[in-house]
């Protein structure tokens, strides 16, 4: 019976003796950046997959060039190295190691109402489940992880490729994490030369002969080297939430790990044949200082009072976000990712060798239009027929979504329209770097991005009221009031010697029947001017 058959069950009888016998920890079903800031309430290189081989000495191991048969153990890192160290702060392994044993209970009904109040899944949170809500709640207490993760996703968490993709890589990015594959039974695993680190996020697959998969993180390693993990476990009296270890590098066979592969313990329940998977923070995240810790929290206090959802990201360019909340998950941008269509088109008109930009988006056209009028149409009117035209033109010179996603942009679509708040503003900023189109084709997006319209006083345009001549900003709103309520706004702000760049997405939430879309305006707005002042103390 698969787990939606359990939750089924579940909802329907009520039967949480039938789920814990049966689907144990099924939470846990099978499966350009400098220094990351917590700034945001989430913590901040993909390179291509190197497959490790480990000799059968288990020395460190050599790097392949050979892609090894499923048959072979294997090690596999988005990454040209293993980090051997820790990736944390003095300060934030001790919030780690706190928000941890925050979660302990001794017996079943302690553990019970630990879950509960966990709130994965309401009053039907029961300690057999709560595996993966349990081991993100611990990175999500230490501020490791946004503070907008919903808990919920990990109870149905499967890791394996086209199950769970998309929740895996808005929690854990590639600019952010490196995943680490070791395909051998966990307890044949070299923890000597491939040790767990604190914050690791691992799972732990059943793998033939055992009947659960499990999710844990790494809450500490002391000083000789053995790692624990807080974690809900089965015992002859109950389920209980307890610290762990898991190893012992000195003594092999030692620990958690070895426990949960032992046969005799097969009534209790098995795992880790299958092998684990690891999400690790590439580097050790920046801590927010006071002042802009004080503005995340005010954004926060904005966003519970406007409600709705939102996905935002805010920095000053080539640095880590000032703030960041959610996102990297996927969004619909709205018109935000006419960004986008802009230089789609003009990387058309490299494909086709155009010599004189500007003299041949003024002679030449479509749709009964000269290209220049159709992009002023776009980027200023946020006009959809000449939007039409446009993405049909470049279309036929160009696969438009195979091509942004050369550019760097893996999670940006044209059709269906499709992005996250960091892409966009990445692509924002790389624009304006000049690292996507031409300088020539760059002064066309932008001349028009910093265009004002009677609507440009609104959302992030507030700010305008207190530039001074050495203020500019580019912006490309989005905002849709009928069917689905969406309030966006992608900018640019040139303030003084500084670059800033706001993506902010917000959107009414259905289930909650909140944000609508005068209070979402009101919130951008309210954000626009926070963030206006907090620049101001820079």
């Amino acid at each position: 019976m698969d787990r939606l058959k359990y939750l089924k069950a579940l909802h329907i009888g009520g039967n949480l003796l039938f789920l814990t016998v049966l689907l144990l920890c099924s939470a846990c079903t099978p499966a350009n950046i400098h220094s990351t800031s917590l700034a945001t309430p989430l913590a901040l290189l993909s390179t291509p997959t190197t497959v490790i081989t480990p000799s059968s000495t288990q020395k460190p191991a050599v790097i392949s060039s050979q892609q090894p048969t499923l048959s072979q153990p294997e090690i596999t890192l988005t990454s040209t190295s293993s980090s051997q160290g820790g990736n944390l702060s003095p300060a934030q392994e001790a919030r780690l190691y706190q928000s941890a044993l925050s979660y302990l209970a001794s017996s079943e009904p302690q553990a019970i109402k630990v879950a509960q109040s966990i709130g994965y899944l309401g009053v039907n949170g029961f300690p057999s489940t709560m595996c993966g809500p349990l081991a993100m709640a611990i990175l999500r207490g230490a501020g490791l992880v946004d503070a907008d993760t919903n808990l919920t996703q990990f109870f149905y968490l499967n890791p394996r490729p086209g199950k769970s993709d998309a929740v895996i890589a808005s929690t854990f990015p590639d600019q952010l994490y490196q995943k680490i594959e070791i395909n051998l039974p966990s307890n044949k695993i070299d923890f000597v030369h491939n040790p767990l680190i604190p914050g690791d996020f691992v799972y732990l697959f059943a793998g033939p002969g055992g009947n659960f998969d499990h999710i844990i993180t790494v809450d500490r390693v002391d000083s000789a080297g053995r790692a624990y993990a807080v974690t809900n476990l089965n015992t002859p009296n109950g389920y209980i939430i307890k610290e762990v270890m898991l190893y012992d590098p000195a003594v092999p066979g030692t620990g958690q790990i070895y426990a949960w592969t032992d046969r005799n313990n097969a009534s209790l329940g098995l795992t880790g044949f299958g092998g684990i998977w690891i999400w690790r923070l590439r580097q050790q995240p920046l801590d927010p200082d006071a002042r802009t810790l004080q503005f995340s929290q005010a954004i926060e206090e904005q966003k519970k009072s406007a409600g709705g959802t939102w996905n935002i990201e805010i920095k000053e360019a080539g640095k880590d976000p000032l703030y960041s909340s959610l996102a990297y998950q996927i969004i619909h941008p709205a018109s935000t990712i006419k960004i986008a269509d802009a230089v789609l088109f003009f990387k058309a008109l490299e494909m086709k060798n155009v010599q004189d930009v500007p003299a041949y988006i003024q002679k030449f056209g479509t749709d009964s239009r000269s290209f220049d009028q159709l992009l002023h149409a776009m980027l200023v009117n946020s006009e959809e027929d000449a939007t039409t035209a446009l993405e049909n033109w470049t279309g036929q010179i160009l696969d438009v979504n195979q091509t942004i996603h050369d550019l760097g942009f893996p999670n940006t679509f044209i059709t269906p329209r499709q992005s996250t708040a960091d892409e966009m503003a990445r692509m924002l900023e790389s624009l304006y770097e000049g690292k996507l189109v031409s300088p020539a084709e760059r002064e066309i997006i932008f001349n028009y991005l910093g265009e004002i319209t009677p609507n440009d006083s609104t959302l992030l345009g507030v700010m305008r009221q207190n530039f001074s001549s050495d203020d500019t900003l580019y912006d490309k709103r989005g905002e849709i009031a009928s069917q689905r309520i969406i309030v966006a706004d992608l900018a640019l702000l040139r303030k003084g010697d500084k670059t800033y760049i706001l993506a902010i997405y917000a959107y009414h939430d259905p289930k909650a029947s909140n944000g609508s879309y005068e209070e979402l305006q009101y919130a951008i707005e309210k954000i626009s001017l926070l963030f206006w002042n907090y620049t101001e103390g820079n």
